[in-house]
C-alpha cells in the first residue's frame, strides 16, 4: 500500500508539473503571436491592407489571362472564382514556404529566455497564418459576390474543410524543414523563394486538371497539392473530379512531413539555439 500511495503522489507532481509547463508554453506562445500580429499589421496598417488585398491582386492577374483568350468559365465556374478558389487552397500551405519557416531566425533574441523555445516561434506564426489567411480569403469571397454576384454553393462543405486544413497541415509539415535548414543555411531561403511562382502553376490554381493530357496528368498528380486544389472545388461548386484524384495521396504526405519535420526538429533542437 505504501509503494502505491508513493507512486500515486509521484504521478500528481509529475501531471502537475506538466501542466505548468504546458501554461508556461501557452503563454509564450501566444505572447508570440500577439508580436507577430503587430510586426506583420505594422503601426501604419499597409500590411494588414496587403495581406487583404494580395489574394485579389494575383486572382485578378491570372483571371485576366484566361479572360483574355475568351474563357470566361471554366467548366461552368465563373474563371475569377476559379481561380480565386485556387488561390485559397495554394495559400493556405504557400505561408509554409514564406512566412512561418523565418519565424526561428526573426525571434532568435527572444531564444534567449529560457520559456521560449524555436518550436514556439513556429507555432505563433504558424496560428496567425490562420487567422490572416481565413480573414484574406472570406474578404476575397465577398467581394467577387458583391462585385459580380458569383459565390460558391459549397455542396460539400466538410470536403471544403478538409482540404483547407490538410493544406495548412502540409505548409507546416514544409515549414519546419525549411525552418531548421534555413536557420542553419540561409541559401535555403533563397531558393523557396525562386520555386513559389513555378510552385503556384504546377498547383492548379490557373487550370483544371482536365483540362489536360493524361500523361500531363500522370506527372502533376505527384504534387499533393494539386489534389487538395481540385478537392476543395468539387466541394465548393461539384465539378468533376480528374481520374488520378486521391485525397489519401496528400494526407499521407502532410502525415509523413509532420513526423519527420519533428524528428528533425527534436534533433537539432540545441543547435536552433545557438544560431
Amino acid at each position: 500500500m505504501l509503494g502505491v500511495s508513493r507512486f500515486i503522489k509521484v504521478t500528481d507532481i509529475n501531471a502537475a508539473q506538466l501542466r505548468s509547463g504546458a501554461y508556461r508554453q501557452r503563454s509564450a506562445i501566444w505572447a508570440l503571436v500577439f508580436k507577430e500580429f503587430k510586426i506583420r499589421l505594422g503601426k501604419s496598417r499597409i500590411g494588414f491592407f496587403w495581406t487583404m488585398v494580395e489574394p485579389i491582386i494575383g486572382m485578378i492577374m491570372f483571371g485576366l489571362i484566361r479572360l483574355s483568350i475568351g474563357q470566361s468559365e471554366v467548366h461552368h465556374v465563373p474563371v475569377m472564382l476559379f481561380i480565386g478558389t485556387g488561390f485559397i487552397v495554394f495559400n493556405a500551405f504557400r505561408s509554409g514556404m514564406n512566412f512561418i519557416p523565418n519565424a526561428i531566425i526573426a525571434n532568435q533574441g527572444l531564444l534567449n529566455y529560457p520559456q521560449v523555445k524555436p518550436i514556439d516561434t513556429i507555432l505563433a506564426r504558424f496560428i496567425l497564418s490562420i487567422w490572416l489567411h481565413l480573414l484574406a480569403s472570406s474578404f476575397m469571397l465577398l467581394l467577387l459576390w458583391w462585385v459580380t454576384g458569383d459565390h460558391p454553393s459549397f455542396v460539400d462543405p466538410l470536403l471544403c474543410i478538409q482540404t483547407l486544413v490538410l493544406a495548412t497541415l502540409l505548409g507546416l509539415g514544409v515549414a519546419f524543414l525549411i525552418a531548421i535548414y534555413g536557420t542553419q543555411h540561409e541559401s535555403v531561403f533563397k531558393l523557396i523563394g525562386i520555386i513559389g511562382m513555378p510552385m503556384m502553376i504546377l498547383s492548379g490554381v490557373m487550370i483544371s486538371m482536365n483540362e489536360l493530357s493524361a500523361s500531363a496528368r500522370q506527372y502533376l498528380a505527384w504534387n499533393p497539392i494539386i489534389h487538395l486544389v481540385e478537392g476543395f472545388r468539387h466541394g465548393a461548386f461539384g465539378t468533376r473530379l480528374f481520374p488520378e484524384y486521391d485525397l489519401g495521396y496528400p494526407t499521407l504526405v502532410t502525415v509523413l512531413l509532420l513526423g519527420l519535420g519533428y524528428a528533425l526538429y527534436y534533433n537539432y533542437r540545441f543547435k536552433l539555439l545557438m544560431k
